[in-house]
């Protein structure tokens, strides 16, 4: 799957079938009509099973700073995405659907950050703080949230 950024100069790509399909995701920008991939693959951490499929769907903000990678076959079918932003080069996030809800998930070094949502990643964009009941456990911080209509999307910020 592919997304591009408002301007067009920013595109994801997914890759399913990399890593014997575990999946990943790259970041290409265009500069004077010429792409180059931006860092590494995107390779979201804690994935469960080895036919994960990241990659399968991606999305990118309007400014191209925030990348969102799905999983459809993590965890046995049950599905994960993953959160890579590059505007402040936070910790991954990882959100793990389990019945009627979505567990988020990041180490807990990530000290400062709130949850914010939105329900559309195109601009203009309005986020608004997420609460609920934040755990520490294991060395990761976590937020189980009811999963909404026909979808969200969630990113870390530190303020």
């Amino acid at each position: 799957s592919v997304s591009l950024s408002a301007d067009g100069n920013t595109a994801i790509v997914g890759g399913v079938n990399d890593n014997s399909s575990a999946g990943a995701a790259w970041v290409w920008t265009r500069s004077g009509g010429v792409w180059t991939q931006q860092g590494n693959k995107l390779v979201g951490s804690g994935a469960v099973g080895p036919f994960v499929h990241q990659g399968a769907s991606v999305s990118l903000s309007g400014d191209g700073y925030t990348a969102i990678v799905g999983g459809p076959d993590d965890n046995a079918n049950a599905g994960a995405v993953w959160v890579f932003n590059a505007s402040v080069g936070g910790p991954t996030v990882t959100a793990l659907s389990a019945g009627n809800n979505l567990t988020l998930v990041w180490p807990d070094s990530a000290t400062g950050y709130r949850v914010e949502s939105t329900l559309s990643l195109s601009p203009p964009t309005s986020w608004g703080n997420v609460t609920g009941t934040f755990q520490t456990n294991g060395g990761f911080i976590s937020i189980v949230l009811p999963i909404p209509g026909p979808q969200k999307f969630y990113r870390l910020v530190k303020p």
